[in-house]
């Protein structure tokens, strides 16, 4: 078939309606074909008809949208082969030189696409692309290419550089950025790196570890932090913030202090147990803990990390005995009848009710509004993946503040059981009447609840205590209390060890013997 026209492309401007679109030139194989939509080549979801023919059609599966450009482009390959003595078929031949044609109309199209010159002696080849780079291409006074550099401060000079982005002094720091690059001042680079680095601050990338900071919810602890809840966390999962705590940049003291006396919960632990350490509990969610706490400065005169126990300004107030009554401050006059010291006569109660002067609850505080207080504990990780990890982290942290509070619940003791005159669980020793037996307290530091209980007919229980005025009198019954902090001390009815119950108030059924001697044991309960 005779090549009748230079045209090999075609554009549309596809509107995403039509699926057919004419090929308005001679297209011999479907690979001659290039399918550009808005400059992305389509290999697929077409079929092409009339190969072979002048013009053909080519038929979109879904409409196209955008600048269609259907362009013939012919690879410089000779695929036919003539055999010596073959058969010379006419249109194998013409197909074979409308190829040749074809393929030299698309050479044509990219020479006139060109810088040419229409000097019979042509121009010299330019130096390589390292000799090239970042030169102007200019002619000299006999018309010939040579390459220059452009002028300083001329637009030349900025084009270049506004291309170039290898230096904070070029394109990256004039136009672009790299957070990589220090940039000079008065750059769109410097004013780029100022903007992220708010913005990493904002994000708490900067915020330092141990930073203390108080949260609206502990259901959205966000990444990074941990409710500071007194729990136990892995030295692991949280390298920098164990190094720090065995530096003791922060408060630290002992495990054992650390459970044994509450005030000390405001310290970390550096290794509460095997791989773990534990943080403060700002939350008061720690088992027996004083309760949840407000933070403050340390006045130069209290140690850091350690709890303060509430406490408030004295409050006073005044009975006058003039003949003319008027209390003041805390005390009132009450309503109901009383009497004077000198003749018993009827008086005027004075009553007593610090709610008169502040307000009061079961605890004192300020307003206030709840919330959870957080420590920054980490601020990048060791592996990334497609997960956040932060915030698994987090999660962590959280589960590990209920599983502490669940074992420290179990694992802390406030109740003991001990028994006086060097007894045992399996061989409680006799008390007698009359004596005094001293123990230390087995909550070293803690204020204790004393029952002491005697072993009669079986039976453990609190024996009371009473005193007979009548002849041969005296005391009946055991009574166990703390003295100062350290000991706790036994004493036995000087008279007897029990009584009737219905007399001491002992817990033993009526008939129990009045004895004066029995197995003891002390009921101790520690508090906070």
């Amino acid at each position: 078939m005779a090549v009748t026209t230079f045209l090999n492309y075609k554009e549309y401007l596809a509107e995403g309606i039509s699926t057919r679109f004419c090929i308005p030139f001679l297209l011999l194989d479907r690979a001659d074909l290039n399918v550009m939509i808005d400059s992305q080549l389509v290999v697929s979801g077409y079929t092409i008809t009339g190969l072979g023919n002048p013009s053909g059609e080519i038929i979109f599966d879904e409409p196209p949208k955008g600048i269609l450009l259907l362009q013939r482009t012919i690879s410089l390959l000779r695929e036919t082969d003539y055999q010596e003595n073959g058969d010379l078929l006419a249109e194998t031949l013409n197909r074979d030189f409308d190829r040749l044609y074809l393929a030299m109309q698309g050479v044509s199209q990219n020479i006139s696409q060109s810088l040419r010159v229409p000097d019979p002696e042509g121009v010299p080849i330019l130096p390589l692309s390292n000799e090239r780079a970042n030169k102007l291409l200019s002619f000299d006074s006999l018309g010939q290419p040579e390459l220059v550099e452009a002028n300083s401060g001329s637009a030349m000079e900025l084009a270049q550089q506004l291309k170039n982005c290898d230096s904070q002094n070029k394109g990256g720091g004039l136009i672009g950025y790299n957070d990589l690059l220090s940039y000079p001042t008065k750059t769109i680079g410097c004013a780029m790196s100022s903007l992220t680095k708010r913005f990493d601050e904002f994000e708490g990338n900067s915020v330092p570890l141990f930073a203390v900071f108080w949260w609206p919810s502990r259901e959205s602890i966000p990444a990074g932090y941990v409710a500071a809840d007194g729990q136990e966390l892995s030295q692991g999962i949280f390298p920098d913030a164990f190094e720090a705590i065995k530096q003791a940049k922060v408060p630290v003291v002992s495990e054992l202090d650390w459970k044994n006396n509450s005030v000390k919960r405001g310290a970390y632990v550096a290794n509460s147990s095997d791989g773990m350490f534990r943080v403060p509990d700002y939350n008061g969610m720690y088992t027996d803990s004083i309760g949840a706490l407000f933070l403050r400065g340390d006045n130069g005169s209290v140690s850091n990390g350690e709890i303060q126990k509430d406490a408030i300004r004295n409050i006073t107030g005044t009975v006058s005995q003039a003949s003319s009554y008027s209390p003041t401050g805390a005390f009132y006059a009450g309503t109901g009848a009383g009497y004077t010291a000198a003749n018993y006569t009827s008086g005027t109660i004075t009553e007593m009710d610090v709610s008169r002067v502040v307000p009061v609850a079961n605890e004192n505080r300020p307003v206030n509004i709840c919330g959870c207080w957080v420590i920054k504990l980490f601020s990048s990780v060791i592996n990334t993946a497609s997960a956040n990890i932060q915030q698994i982290v987090t999660e962590n942290a959280k589960l590990a503040t209920r599983l502490s509070v669940l074992e420290g619940a179990k694992a802390t003791s406030r109740f003991t059981i001990i028994y006086p005159n060097e007894g045992t669980e399996e061989n409680p020793a006799n008390v007698i009447n009359n004596k005094y037996y001293e123990m230390d307290n087995p909550f070293p530091g803690y204020h204790v609840i004393c029952i002491a209980e005697l072993l009669i007919n079986g039976n453990w229980g609190d024996p009371g205590w009473i005193m007979i005025y009548a002849t041969a009198g005296g005391s009946y019954g055991v009574k166990a209390s703390m003295l100062n902090i350290d000991k706790i001390i036994v004493r036995t009815g000087s008279a007897r060890i029990t009584g009737t119950p219905t007399d001491t108030g002992a817990a033993h059924s009526n008939g129990t013997p009045i004895v004066t001697t029995a197995p003891c044991r002390v009921k101790i309960w520690r508090v906070v």
